[in-house]
Parts: structure tokens; C-alpha cells; sequence
């Protein structure tokens, strides 16, 4: 059991946003953008990238961004092509007056506050796993996040899509131990984090917002459709797509030329192509791709894991979330070798428990045997026995087995 098998969805996210940013730190070469991809990166700018990912990484809750409002203020100010004057201008009131004065209007609905919500949906992930869009909190503070800077509900239902896609794509991901999805398992990740996120708002007050949705989905006006998102989305005509920043632009052609590509390069020349184009899209682009479907070789090649570690700044974030998604069962686990022999009623109730995290972390399982765990001598013991159970049991999954072996190889680290 020395072999680690694991989704290391942390390095996949900040491998792609240090490639994705490419995109948006450098100027276009002969006007096509594809030629990024293998362009010679200067030192001092792709340093910029690794500081701007590590301070969007630490945007995991809003008291961290309230925090981090100072020095990533001075990063927009020394790098104005990042956001909008109206983003600035919003940040600037804040870190002066300590009062959220975000832009309204026609004026807040460019899509650069899409960056703020990555290192909330890993932290998120990491702590709720398959319930993090069941709960109201999580709608409360994606809403949060995005008044420092937006204040337009359009801006906010984009960013609550694109963090429940993400999140979806990043469940699906890890019950397949990392594999890449299929476009059948891509589409229904999209079709649910769309309809997950509409069903949300779909509220009399925000019927005038929503009507910029129709186009993801068509249920909005139709209430009896059968037609899923998805399905929709790839019937738009291409010539009607607009790559620009504004955000409903943004979220559309995002999506569509997520189920569209055949290629991370197709997808990348795709939207290089559309009329009104911002460099963000090929920016997020690169992030949901990478979600989907494994990191492409040109990233891997540009930012191998241990080029990154050795950067003080993105190691802490380069920490596996396993380790706080998993510190409840170890806490368990730790609880049962603690108290030596257990009753039969105790046990159920720490078996109980256990069922219920995994579950939590999108494993459907059945409560293994009580008398499987009536009397562990040591916590390493206990994984074993569960290792053994999973490896031996027709009724748990090949996924879940290997998720097993990452619990006995890191849990203790």
C-alpha cells in the first residue's frame, strides 16, 4: 500500500491558473492568442503570476478577502489590466472607508470577479465535499465575495454558475479518482450546477435578471421543457456568442466552448475567434477545462508540481484539502482505537459516522460490518482493516477502494 493513487485537484487548479494567466499578463503574438501557449515566459512577469495566484488562493472565506483587500488593491493598482476601473474604484472606496461601495449598474457587470471565488470553492469543497451547494451559506457568501466589487445580481448569478460547475466538475472528478470525464459525465456536471443555481434564484424579485439566462436555460420560461442546459447551450449559433467582459458573455461562451472543444487548443483558438474578445475567457477557459478534463500537456510541461513547491508562497496551498476533508474520520478513527472495546450500540454509532463523511465526500457506501472494528489496536490498524474490506467487498466501488488508499497513505502525514 506504499503507492499513492489520488486526485491532487490542488496543484491541478493552481497549475492552471498560473498556464491561464498567461493569457492575460501577456500581449497577444501576431494577434493569436493560441501562440501563447508556447511562448517564452519572462522571469519577472510570470513571478507577478505566482504572486497574484497565491493571493487569489488565500481568498478562501470573505474575512480573508477583507484581510487581503490592502495588498491585492496595490496588485490591481500596479497591474490595471487585471480589472476594470469600476473593480478598482470599488476596492479603493473599501481599503479608504471600510465600507463595501461596490459599482451598480451597467457599470458592474464585467466578468474579473470570476478569480475571486477559486481558493472559497476549494476551501469549501475540501469541508462540505457533495453538500457544499446544499447549503444556504455557500449561495450567502459566493454573494459576499462578489459585493466587494459587483453589485449587480447578473454578476452574482454568474458567479454562483461558475462556482457550482466547478464544484460539480471537481465531485465528478474526484469519484473517478481524477480520471477525465466523459462529455455524457461533463454535460450532466453542467446541467446540474445551471439548474442547481437558477432553481435558487428562481424568486418573483429576480425575474428581471433571470431573463439573461435564457439562453443556459430554457426551463426559466418553459417550466415544462424536457430540454436540459446543456443540450440548449450546444444549439447556439457561434456567430451569436461575444467573448467580451461582460459577465453574461463571459458565462456563455464559457460554457459553450466547454462542451464544443474536442481540445484544450481548439477551445483556446475557438474563443480567440469570437468578435468583442477579452483575454479573461481564455483565462477561465483554461481553469474549467483543466477541471474537466485533466490538466493538458502543456501545462504539465510549464508547471511540473515540484517547480511549484518550490515557491514559499503557493506551498501552503499546495497542501493536499484531503488532509481537512478526511480530519473528521481520523478524528473517529482515533476515537475507536482510543476506547479500546466498544459495544455494539457505540459502534454503530461511530460506523454511523464514518458512512456519513464519505458520503459527504460523494461516496455512496453501506455501513461496513460492527464487528469489523470492535477492538482496533491502532489507528494504522483500522485503515487496514477498512482497506481490506473495500479490496474484498462486492458492493463498494473501485473509486471509493482507491480513496481508501489515499487515507492509509496520507492520514497520518
Amino acid at each position: 500500500m506504499s503507492k499513492k493513487i489520488y486526485f491532487d485537484y490542488n496543484y491541478e487548479l493552481i497549475a492552471s491558473l498560473l498556464y491561464g494567466l498567461r493569457y492575460v499578463f501577456y500581449a497577444p503574438s501576431d494577434g493569436n492568442y493560441s501562440k501563447l501557449m508556447t511562448k517564452d515566459v519572462d522571469a519577472q512577469t510570470e513571478e507577478k503570476q505566482f504572486e497574484y495566484t497565491s493571493l487569489l488562493m488565500g481568498l478562501n472565506s470573505v474575512s480573508t478577502l477583507e484581510n487581503a483587500i490592502f495588498k491585492l488593491t496595490r496588485f490591481y493598482r500596479n497591474h490595471r489590466f487585471l480589472v476594470t476601473d469600476a473593480t478598482l474604484f470599488s476596492l479603493n472606496e473599501f481599503v479608504h472607508t471600510n465600507t463595501l461601495l461596490p459599482a451598480s449598474g451597467e457599470w458592474a457587470n464585467s466578468s474579473d470577479g470570476f478569480v475571486h471565488l477559486f481558493g472559497y470553492m476549494l476551501s469549501s469543497y475540501a469541508k462540505q465535499g457533495k453538500y457544499v451547494l446544499d447549503q444556504k451559506e455557500t449561495f450567502e457568501t459566493i454573494e459576499r465575495i462578489t459585493r466587494f466589487t459587483h453589485s449587480n445580481m447578473r454578476v452574482i448569478i454568474s458567479h454562483t454558475i461558475f462556482f457550482a460547475i466547478m464544484v460539480k466538475l471537481l465531485e465528478a472528478r474526484v469519484k473517478k479518482n481524477g480520471r477525465a470525464l466523459s462529455s455524457k459525465e461533463m454535460a450532466s456536471c453542467i446541467n446540474l450546477g445551471i439548474r442547481k443555481v437558477l432553481y435558487h434564484y428562481r424568486d418573483y424579485q429576480y425575474i428581471g435578471e433571470l431573463r439573461y439566462f435564457v439562453r443556459l436555460d430554457k426551463q426559466l420560461y418553459d417550466h415544462a421543457t424536457t430540454i436540459v442546459p446543456s443540450s440548449q447551450i450546444v444549439k447556439i449559433n457561434p456567430k451569436e456568442l461575444r467573448a467580451g467582459n461582460y459577465v453574461i458573455d463571459s458565462i456563455e461562451t464559457l460554457i459553450y466552448s466547454l462542451l464544443v472543444a474536442k481540445s484544450y487548443e481548439e477551445g483556446i483558438a475557438m474563443i480567440s475567434a469570437i468578435p468583442a474578445f477579452h483575454p479573461n475567457n481564455l483565462f477561465l477557459f483554461t481553469i474549467v477545462y483543466a477541471l474537466a478534463h485533466r490538466l493538458p500537456a502543456a501545462i504539465t510541461k510549464a508547471y511540473p508540481h515540484n517547480r511549484m513547491t518550490d515557491n514559499d508562497a503557493l506551498k501552503v496551498y499546495l497542501e493536499s484539502d484531503y488532509k481537512r476533508a478526511f480530519k473528521p474520520i481520523k478524528a473517529i478513527v482515533g476515537l475507536m482505537v482510543n476506547e479500546g472495546k466498544l459495544q455494539v450500540e457505540q459502534m454503530n454509532h461511530y460506523i454511523n459516522q464514518l458512512s456519513f463523511e464519505y458520503t459527504r465526500l460523494g461516496f455512496e457506501i453501506k455501513p461496513p460490518l460492527v464487528r469489523l472494528f470492535s477492538h482496533p489496536k491502532t489507528s494504522q490498524e483500522a485503515y487496514y482493516d477498512l482497506y481490506v474490506l473495500l479490496k474484498t467487498t462486492k458492493h463498494y466501488d473501485q473509486a471509493f477502494f482507491r480513496q481508501l488508499t489515499l487515507i492509509n497513505n496520507i492520514i497520518n502525514v
